[in-house]
């Protein structure tokens, strides 16, 4: 509670804050801060309120720094490597082109401190990444691409000046109204909504300086993402965004790596699987998770299936019909039920061997009909007679709790 009400008071705070050194309020994002909104906007805000990080922050790490090689200093190697190169069009690093750029990072301190340790490291992995990646990016592109740095995209919000500014290179491939941008960093092949967001908020800050007309956008880091904006768009999405950042009376948690698990189907089911998405939050022990999410156990689906469309909305490339409702929407046959309230074993069998042979699973279809249980569409004895018609239990346990509890705690399968 102490924590929430931190939040509720964050606002106001940091106007005041950035007020102190300017004759105007100023508010100042990378754009990974909005991509790490954006992520999980609950963990953003408690990120930023214990953990901001300053100026000696960075030196003192930069100081006390572990004199070994690591995966982040192979990364730092990869990267600028990987950009070097590109804005070189070279399709292949020299061995004199390697031993510059290692320099390059250790006299910028980006390196560990000893020299011999980084002679004496093999960077044979990063370098084949590298080759691949290089090659990845001249096949898609057909060698048609650029490597740009953005410019600050400035805009006004209720007499704020807001400012996003981008600290590293994008590269970019153009063809007509077409855009493609590749991220300089590793590929991956996990979590297609999370992995492509700072790719996706770069372009937002990139097509909102273009000129007025439809651009067809492509994203691709191992993972693609498509849509199509306008630059007028794009600047309203980017003024959503300050929007939403800086609401501190709502803070709902919302992991975008949430979006696609279809085994979150109630609030049970969400604060069960939470731990993966908050894996490396320092702060999530600081939460009551059944009651400090921003959500309860009776308004949980609703409340977040309409903040998770909303956010669809604000991630073009996310902004489709939910594959998960399609399927729980066919996995409701709701005129079948309704118009005979005594079905049969064979009606069942049919039912189901019909919602299965569409491509529902026996879990979607248990989903599915939970739902409408919750719903009041159906009663506890049409539900119970579908789950043992699917080969499923539904436990004593179960059996015995309360109308409300049946309907906000899920079912268990045996």
């Amino acid at each position: 509670d102490y924590y929430l009400s931190l939040l509720s008071s964050r606002e106001n705070e940091e106007i005041i804050d950035e007020s102190q050194h300017s004759h105007e309020p100023l508010k100042k994002y990378r754009i990974k801060d909005i991509a790490d909104f954006l992520e999980e906007p609950l963990k953003y805000k408690a990120t930023n309120l214990f953990g901001r990080k300053s100026e000696l922050d960075d030196k003192l790490r930069i100081e006390f720094e572990q004199l070994y090689m690591d995966s982040m200093d192979e990364f730092s190697i990869y990267k600028k490597l990987l950009s070097d190169l590109l804005v070189e069009k070279a399709k292949s690093p020299t061995q004199e082109k390697i031993e510059k750029t290692k320099k390059q990072l250790n006299l910028s301190r980006k390196l560990p401190n000893i020299n011999q340790i980084v002679k004496d490291c093999s960077f044979d992995e990063t370098i084949n990444a590298v080759k691949q990646h290089l090659e990845y990016i001249y096949e898609k592109t057909q060698e048609n691409f650029d490597v740009i740095k953005l410019q600050d995209f400035v805009f006004e919000y209720n007499s704020m000046q807001c400012i996003i500014f981008c600290n590293e290179p994008v590269c970019v491939s153009v063809q007509e109204n077409e855009r493609m941008y590749i991220q300089i960093k590793p590929q991956t092949t996990s979590n297609k909504g999370k992995n492509l967001l700072y790719l996706y908020v770069f372009s937002l800050v990139d097509i909102a300086s273009l000129p007025e007309k439809e651009y067809k956008v492509k994203l691709d880091r191992g993972v693609t993402g498509k849509f199509v904006i306008t630059p007028s768009e794009a600047k309203e999405i980017l003024v959503k965004i300050h929007e939403l950042m800086n609401d501190y009376e709502e803070n709902v948690c919302l992991p975008i790596s949430c979006f696609d698990n279809k085994k979150v189907n109630d609030y049970a089911s969400f604060i069960h699987y939470l731990p993966n998405y908050w894996e490396y939050f320092d702060s999530k022990k600081l939460f009551d998770l059944e009651n400090q999410l921003g959500y309860t156990y009776d308004n949980f689906w609703d409340k977040y299936t309409k903040l998770r469309d909303e956010r669809k909305k604000i991630i073009k490339y996310l902004d489709k019909a939910d594959s998960t409702d399609k399927k729980e929407s066919k996995a409701k046959p709701k005129k079948k039920i309704k118009e005979d309230k005594k079905l049969s074993g064979n009606d069942l069998i049919q039912v189901i061997n019909a919602l299965r042979k569409e491509g529902n699973s026996d879990e979607d279809i248990v989903i599915g009909m939970y739902r409408l249980y919750q719903h009041n569409e159906i009663t506890f004895e049409q539900l119970e007679a579908f789950v043992k018609a699917v080969g499923w239990e539904i436990t004593e346990e179960f059996k015995n709790m309360s109308e409300k509890d049946k309907k906000t705690k899920g079912l268990v399968k045996v």
